[in-house]
């Protein structure tokens, strides 16, 4: 059961975002409605599974219809945007059944052969999932892939071709008025996320403690829905000067992050991390907030390198001298801020647009 959403009305082609149940809320906000908006030159609407827990205007609803009307309802667009593999293969199997084919735009958010090796270790899964993986990397129409590290290993894994690369993204950035600070001065850190193994919120947390040890006061702000389970956490490692809170409204949680020196990402270097783009770094750094992170994370460890962004560490150790450096450097605020506006959403940087006008432009249409 589906319901269609229209997000804008305009001439000439039509593309579809098709959603499942499984499309997390913060990302449809953050992410799908964004990108929707940045879709200017043509009509683009969102259809999206009627379970998922979200605020949407109800324009039309395609309620109880069977399959072959699933199949003449996308045949009204002439491209459909998907990342999901067993929508993907839906869409590509009832393409076969109408004569108006529309092409499929496929995202590669992650890579689900990397994430299923890293949590179930199950060679087989694996093997499964890597040939889903290059079935759709080979026959969609056009591809994209969440950063440039996962689009180089897709041309390493599956062959050289074409990918847009989208990054997770914000529709605003922060600059923050910069004040040095001394050690009679309290340093705030954040840590955005939940307890999942991937997250490695126990290191984070044994990291703080190890920090907090100093003369200098130092503050931790934990923002999760996990708020039972972290508060275990803190009690059992007895970690003191720590606030534990869940926010809702993304607005209120990005301000909240601009209370904030330091921001604690802290990942394993493998395959699945080494690939990704999370959101909580471009959410950091958009606000005022340096990041501190570990090697490996996507293209960000390299990105605040090579821009001194932040701290990126080797192991999880780090001094309190390097703390005061960065945050001491006059320009720190000015140099995320100019990064993130690099990472804010725009026509410009919607590959949706270019696709589409590439497929108004060809001299054939297949039928």
């Amino acid at each position: 059961m589906k319901e269609l959403i229209v997000a804008k009305k305009l001439p000439n082609m039509k593309i579809g975002v098709v959603l499942d149940k499984s499309t997390p809320k913060n990302i449809y906000y953050s992410q799908i409605v964004p990108m929707v908006e940045n879709v200017i030159k043509y009509q683009t609407e969102i259809i999206a599974h009627n379970s998922l827990p979200i605020k949407k205007p109800r324009t039309a609803s395609y309620k109880g219809y069977n399959f072959l009307c699933k199949i003449l309802f996308y045949s009204e667009y002439e491209i459909l945007y998907v990342r999901s593999e067993l929508l993907f293969m839906r869409l590509f199997i009832a393409r076969y059944f109408i004569r108006n084919k529309y092409k499929i735009c496929f995202d590669f958010r992650g890579l689900d052969s990397a994430e299923s090796k890293y949590k179930h270790s199950n060679p087989i899964k694996e093997v499964v999932l890597k040939n889903i993986e290059r079935f759709i990397y080979r026959n969609s129409d056009y591809l994209l892939a969440v950063s440039n590290r996962l689009k180089s290993h897709l041309h390493l894994m599956y062959g050289a071709r074409q990918v847009f690369v989208q990054p997770c993204m914000v529709t605003k950035n922060v600059e923050k008025v910069f004040f040095p600070i001394t050690e009679n001065d309290k340093i705030r850190f954040v840590y955005v996320g939940g307890v999942s193994g991937w997250q490695n919120i126990n290191k984070m947390l044994l990291m703080f403690s190890e920090i907090s040890k100093g003369t200098v006061q130092c503050y931790l702000t934990i923002i999760t829905n996990d708020l039972s389970s972290v508060i275990s956490k803190i009690k059992k490692n007895k970690i003191v000067n720590v606030e534990v809170k869940s926010i809702d409204d993304r607005n209120l949680l990005l301000e909240e992050l601009t209370k904030h020196d330091f921001g604690f990402l802290i990942r394993d270097d493998i395959l699945m991390n080494n690939v990704s783009s999370p959101i909580k770094y471009v959410e950091y750094i958009s606000h005022g907030v340096i990041p501190i992170l570990t090697k490996g994370i996507g293209d960000y460890s390299m990105l605040t390198i090579e821009h001194n962004l932040g701290i990126v560490l080797d192991t999880c150790e780090i001094s309190m001298d390097k703390l005061f450096e960065i945050r001491n450097d006059p320009k720190i605020y000015k140099r995320l801020y100019k990064v993130s506006k690099t990472l804010i959403w725009s026509p410009m940087k919607t590959p949706l647009n270019t696709i589409g006008k590439r497929l108004i432009n060809r001299p054939t249409i297949d039928v």
